[in-house]
């Protein structure tokens, strides 16, 4: 029992030290994380989203890798956001609105230098909205699209310095007459995001 107890640890011992010795993966899993701080609601679209609101600043942005096979990833991300409104005439009398966002993601990570790489990324966005003022609340979701674009720039074994762009489409879940249909329920937006990437298994 003794000699099997032995065995048993030097063998694993010999995988721990394999997988952290190991400079890249084909397959792994979790060992990736992101969070960002940025913008949004830039160059929205002809919308009443956007031309009711300001930018909306901080948004709070995470990004969870779940799942990774060769420069691929799949995962969560998720983002926290207010927008103060710039005027009531189009959105009525409300102080300011804040998105809450969530869904899943597949990215492609590239490197284009030895310390630097791009990773481009689609996202289905559920986004929930919570418009408050004057003692007011109204909510509302949406169903969106998100495109991406992120430059790493490493700064230390597993953490890289982020820079990313994003735009989303987005189709409110709300009815109304079909004048103002597109108008109401289509909003497009660009945001922009600086944080830290931390991640295993990139070369």
């Amino acid at each position: 029992m003794k000699r099997i107890l032995t065995t048993l640890l030097f063998v694993y011992a010999s995988v721990s030290h394999a997988q952290e010795t190991t400079p890249q993966k084909d397959i792994w899993f979790g060992n990736d994380f992101q969070i960002g701080l940025g913008v949004n609601n830039i160059l929205p679209n002809n919308s009443m989203m956007g031309d009711a609101h300001k930018l909306g600043f901080p948004k709070i942005s995470m990004r969870i890798g779940i799942f990774h096979a060769h420069q691929w990833t799949l995962g969560i991300t998720g983002s926290l956001n207010q927008s103060k409104v710039k005027d009531p005439q189009f959105f009525g009398d409300f102080d300011k609105t804040i998105y809450r966002e969530i869904g899943p993601y597949v990215s492609y990570y590239k490197s284009i230098t030895e310390n630097d790489a791009l990773e481009a990324y689609a996202s289905y966005d559920y986004v929930h909205y919570t418009a408050t003022g004057n003692d007011k609340k109204m909510t509302f979701e949406s169903n969106g699209l998100g495109l991406a674009l992120d430059w790493h720039n490493k700064i230390s074994n597993r953490a890289y310095m982020t820079i990313g762009f994003k735009y989303s489409i987005n189709k409110l879940n709300t009815k109304t007459h079909p004048n103002w249909e597109k108008y109401l329920n289509n909003y497009n937006y660009a945001s922009v995001k600086v944080g830290f990437t931390f991640a295993k298994y990139r070369k």
